[in-house]
């Protein structure tokens, strides 16, 4: 577990009672204390905030995987459910190279960003029968029965950015999740933090959630929560922007936004994705605020380079898709995950455009293109551990 982080899956599910009893009905334009009648000064409400980033700035937390693999399930054919953005596509170029290294074969299933993809993606998948699968943030709803027909024909599923109950791990034998509900909730107090740090008690956010990517529920409603926490009398509000808008309609939705909410100066998102464009609509509309969100994305940190977005949670791109390739083979052959690989919580670090600078030119320029990494010498870690 990364340092001064304590995350106990079994106290998950208050964070899931905050869906149900309506938190995320709060719409854009009704702002609301995120606490009650308790306030703190704008100092206490910096420091506490900074020490929470402070483990996360300018160093990755460890390292994921520690064990070394068993056997390689050389031959074996995989399944890849690509969500269908970016950052999906992204994870399966990566997971592509970690596939030829451990001698399997990947597959490529466009399974979002409809409904429709997912149905039909997880149907033609089935036919094929392949030796495992690996599903990248989806609804477990809208799976529910692949999931419950791959268990009873034995078939081992690892998820990424999927935040199942320890009930739903049982009910559908989820082997391995990455980018699970530790790393939600960890994301959550991140952005947190960093937006307390940025604005402290005049902090004035508007969270922006992903509902269709699975893990948006859980990053909010914590992100709500640890608000509540550090600056009692900050408001927040929340924006639900849809996948299917993401590139599309999303921007003219937020600009709306804060065109009816000037008192906002901070933009939180648990996707980063969604600023994709966003910096050069706000300029245009005259509107001033700070960008900070979850698992940045290549376009994401050139903006952060640049100064129009203010940081981001980073997400290991790459060894988060290594992660998965790992974690099938150890469930082809029997052999169980372990250390945070566990429990989905790969290597995080936040990152501003300070973190982003002090890396070595040539390493920012493949930062800009491929993602952030915390460990450049990824590819060698996982050898060893594979034994090659």
């Amino acid at each position: 577990m990364p340092r001064n982080v304590k995350v106990s899956l079994t106290k998950l599910g208050a964070a899931f009672v905050l869906t149900a009893t309506g938190i995320f009905g709060v719409s854009g334009g009704t702002f609301t204390n995120a606490g009650a009648a308790n306030t703190v000064s704008n100092a206490t409400a910096i420091k506490n905030a900074t020490a929470i980033l402070a483990p996360y700035m300018g160093k990755a937390t460890a390292f994921p995987v520690t064990a070394k693999l068993n056997k390689r399930p050389t031959g074996a054919t995989v399944a890849f459910m690509n969500c269908g953005t970016p950052v999906c596509g992204l994870l399966w170029s990566l997971a592509q190279g970690a596939g030829k290294v451990m001698g399997i074969h990947l597959v490529d299933y466009m399974a979002g960003p409809s409904v429709q993809q997912t149905s039909t993606a997880f149907s033609t998948m089935m036919l094929t029968k392949p030796s495992a699968v690996i599903i990248l943030p989806t609804s477990p709803l809208l799976i529910e029965s692949y999931l419950l027909k791959l268990k009873s024909m034995k078939i081992p599923v690892a998820t990424t950015g999927i935040t199942w109950t320890p009930a739903q791990v049982k009910r559908y034998h989820i082997g391995a999740q990455q980018s699970a509900a530790a790393w939600a909730v960890l994301g959550g107090k991140l952005l947190a933090a960093s937006t307390v740090k940025m604005k402290g008690t005049k902090a004035n956010v508007v969270i922006q959630n992903v509902p269709d990517l699975e893990f948006g529920n859980l990053l909010t409603s914590t992100f709500i929560s640890e608000m509540k926490t550090l600056c009692p009398q900050c408001h927040v509000t929340t924006l639900s922007i849809p996948i299917a808008t993401m590139g599309t309609t999303d921007i003219s939705q937020e600009i709306a936004n804060l065109q009816a909410n000037p008192k906002v100066n901070v933009v939180a998102s648990v996707s980063s994705e969604t600023f994709f464009g966003l910096p050069a609509a706000l300029s245009a509309a005259g509107i001033h605020v700070a960008l900070v969100g979850n698992a940045p994305a290549p376009l994401n940190l050139k903006d952060i380079v640049a100064g129009t977005e203010a940081g981001g949670v980073g997400f290991d791109l790459a060894v988060s898709a290594w992660t998965d390739i790992d974690a099938v083979a150890r469930l082809l052959d029997g052999q169980a995950v372990s250390h945070d690989e566990a429990i989905g919580l790969g290597d995080q670090q936040f990152l501003d455009k300070k973190a982003l600078l002090a890396l070595p030119p040539a390493a920012l320029k493949i930062t800009l293109l491929q993602g952030w990494t915390g460990y450049p010498d990824f590819a060698t870690r996982f050898k060893t551990l594979w034994g090659l």
